[in-house]
């Protein structure tokens, strides 16, 4: 797989496990990636998220995609790098040290095109786990 298989939208379905706070949620949207006018790759993420018993509250997120080589590199919208990935393989992993607090990521393509991310994320004042799982709309 490269760069142009992720376009287009998405639907995400994602789970929240907050070991420290002792609770869990969901995050449930659409993400798209487009090519902008500038010949960027944008990944933007528009949803709901619950927390334990609390109300929904509308969550957004925005990535820079760039292919380099068979990998994909994400960078955060203002332009620092986040990580990198191989789509090639049916599993890839990367990892993002921010500070004091450790991201963690595992890959699942081996149902394409319904594709999994599981972040584990770990620090002084973090302890959870997201599951995504990205699926298209039937045609």
């Amino acid at each position: 797989m490269q760069i142009t298989d992720f376009e287009g939208d998405w639907r995400i379905d994602r789970r929240i496990e907050d070991r420290r706070g002792g609770q869990s949620g969901r995050f449930r949207g659409t993400a798209r990636l487009e090519r902008t006018p500038e010949g960027h790759w944008l990944w933007q993420e528009d949803g709901f998220m619950q927390l334990g018993p609390a109300l929904p509250v509308r969550a957004t997120r925005r990535y820079l995609w760039a292919p380099e080589g068979p990998r994909i590199q994400v960078f955060f919208d203002d332009g620092r790098f986040f990580h990198a990935f191989d789509p090639r393989g049916v599993q890839s992993a990367a990892d993002h040290q921010c500070l004091r607090d450790h991201y963690a990521v595992s890959y699942a393509f081996d149902a394409w095109p319904a594709w999994q991310a599981r972040w584990q994320v770990r620090g002084p004042m973090k302890d959870y786990c997201l599951i995504s799982d990205y699926f298209r709309d039937a045609a």
